[in-house]
């Protein structure tokens, strides 16, 4: 190639590099050209990606069933152009005896010999820095002269200049529409309104939505020991649909050491770029398997969800297969998301307690009223566990001991026939048992039992009929405070949600017993209302009699002849 000929084509891979807009475009630019100039048989080119490793990103003159085991260019791979790349030092193989004598593996290379019989490896450095690789080969021995060397190590460099400046270009443009999804998202959050759903619901989207394709949010519960979903969004109404079902079924557990229990309990970020083939098989928990054979995901990012200093929880998201990948930008974006939604979320939490606290003192209130408003306390304990379902249970009852010694049990079922027939037909049995507390009248203390599954059930039961019982009744979550005055147990106050639904609080708990608290007051109250109107029935009777035997004639002449003998 004659000096002006080659200052044409460096001219041409010039202005072919000037127009590149990204990294592929850079390579295909250096692959053409350079073949073209340099009459080569096949021509690969590769650029690291963000985990570091050098993908293919343009080829010529090769076999397109050959690509596939190209596609990513291991370090030590047994070619000429990796050591290339580890070394930063182009490679110059001028016969196939040389090529075979340094890498004997390429006798059984899938790329024919006759394109092997010499090659050319250069790498791309930027900033002493290893960005990439391009190597030629060629379908005679080839002696690369001074000139050829140089005409191709400005090729390379010029490439590596380009691929650098495409790579500013993106990191700028990236930085650009973080900005503008972030501010995007921001105004999303501030605009939602303050409800906790509400606020879940809009970040979730915001994240499928800028993000792709699917989001889910977690957020650990008041015990530690679940990531409870609290929110779901997918591109795709259907996927959407099928993993609200499947995370309902199966909530994360933090002792199972799943991906998303690791990084909130490790604070740390994962960035799965290609989810291997079996993943699922091999790591998902077995109610998730179908799920993901049905919808296989390519690519995981999850993020810590912080709020004023601690970790509540994590954000999901992922692709599904046949999208890109995720990089480590979309790592970022989401984590900066995440600091945003972790203090939107804590400003509905707040909101949330605020409201809930406000329900609760309503709550005392209007209970206080009605226990003020009768003396019946049968009827007025009635109203009140109607007035504490659905903010403190489903359903609950009363025991209240009778002066007798007999224990009588008002219950209700918040809209739930079924369940009251049930507790219509329930007794109070006494238990001495202080671990599984299921009713406060027997030992004077509170039970707190937020989570009750088959295994307590089983504990709890004191018969194989009770255990049938407690199994229908299907509650999730229970409370039991007794209703004590003076040092004496008057009775007590239990509550229940059903499975699947809230779970107690401690908060409720507290409002539980201070309920408990104004109602053996009301009970002690009306005990004494009645014995005293009873005492003044009896007064009243005696009187009467006594009024009466006073005003009979011989009573009177009785008194007389008393007095005159004393």
């Amino acid at each position: 190639m004659q000096a002006r000929e080659r200052e044409m084509k460096l001219h041409a891979v010039a202005a072919a590099l000037t127009r590149a807009t990204g990294g592929e475009e850079v390579a295909a630019a250096v692959v053409n050209e350079g073949m073209e100039a340099l009459e080569a048989q096949a021509a690969v080119a590769y650029l690291a990606d963000d985990a570091g490793r050098q993908v293919l990103r343009a080829w010529r003159g090769l076999e397109s069933e050959n690509l596939a085991h190209l596609a990513i260019l291991a370090p030590d791979a047994p070619v000429p152009l990796a050591d290339a790349i580890r070394t930063g030092e182009p490679i110059w193989i001028e016969s196939l005896g040389e090529l075979l004598a340094r890498h004997p593996e390429l006798h059984a290379s899938r790329t024919p010999t006759s394109k092997l019989q010499s090659v050319a490896c250069v790498p791309l450095c930027s900033e002493e820095r290893t960005i990439g690789g391009v190597a030629f080969s060629f379908g005679s021995p080839r002696r690369f002269d001074e000139d050829e060397r140089r005409f191709l190590l400005t090729v390379v460099s010029l490439a590596a200049i380009a691929a650098e400046r495409c790579r500013l270009r993106q990191i700028d443009e990236a930085a650009r529409n973080r900005l503008m999804v972030l501010a995007a998202a921001s105004r999303r959050f501030s605009e939602a309104r303050l409800e906790l759903r509400d606020t879940l619901d809009t970040i979730a989207r915001a994240v499928a939505t800028q993000l792709g394709e699917s989001c889910a949010i977690n957020l650990l519960s008041a015990d530690g020991q679940l990531l409870e979903p609290v929110a779901v969004a997918d591109v795709d109404p259907e996927v959407e649909a099928a993993i609200r079902r499947t995370m309902a079924i199966a909530p994360v557990r933090m002792d199972e050491g799943s991906v998303v229990a690791r990084v909130v309990a490790t604070g740390e970020m994962i960035l799965i770029p290609q989810i291997p083939q079996g993943w699922a098989s091999a790591l998902a928990r077995p109610e998730y398997i179908e799920h993901l054979e049905r919808f296989p995901l390519t690519s995981l990012l999850v993020v810590p969800l912080p709020a004023r200093g601690a970790i509540i929880g994590a954000i999901t998201a992922a692709r599904r297969r046949g999208s890109a990948a995720y990089t480590r930008d979309d790592l970022v974006l989401l984590e900066d998301l995440a600091t945003r939604a972790g203090l939107a979320i804590a400003n509905a939490r707040q909101h949330e307690e605020l409201q809930v606290e406000r329900a609760r003192l309503d709550l005392l209130a209007s209970a206080s009223e009605i226990l003020a408003s009768s003396l019946d306390y049968e009827e007025t304990l009635q109203r009140v566990i109607a007035l504490a379902l659905p903010a403190l249970g489903d359903f609950g009852y009363f025991d209240v001991r009778e002066p007798e010694g007999e224990v009588r049990r008002l219950a209700l079922a918040h809209r739930d026939p079924d369940r009251q027939r049930l507790l219509d037909d329930t007794r109070w049995t006494p238990s001495d048992r202080r671990d599984r507390i299921l009713c406060a009248l027997s030992t004077g203390s509170s039970g707190f039992h937020p989570r009750t599954d088959d295994d307590w059930l089983v504990d709890a039961a004191t018969s194989p009929e009770h255990l049938t019982l407690l199994r229908a009744l299907a509650f999730g979550s229970m409370i039991t405070v007794p209703l004590a005055y003076h040092g004496s147990t008057l009775g007590a106050l239990t509550l229940f949600f059903a499975s699947g639904g809230r779970r107690h609080s401690e908060a409720d708990l507290r409002q539980a017993e201070e309920l408990a608290r104004r109602a053996a007051a009301a009970v002690e109250n009306a005990r004494l209302f009645r014995a005293a109107r009873e005492a003044v029935a009896v007064r009243d009777e005696f009187l009467s009699i006594a009024g009466h035997e006073l005003n009979s004639p011989l009573a009177a002449l009785q008194l007389q002849i008393q007095s005159l003998r004393r």
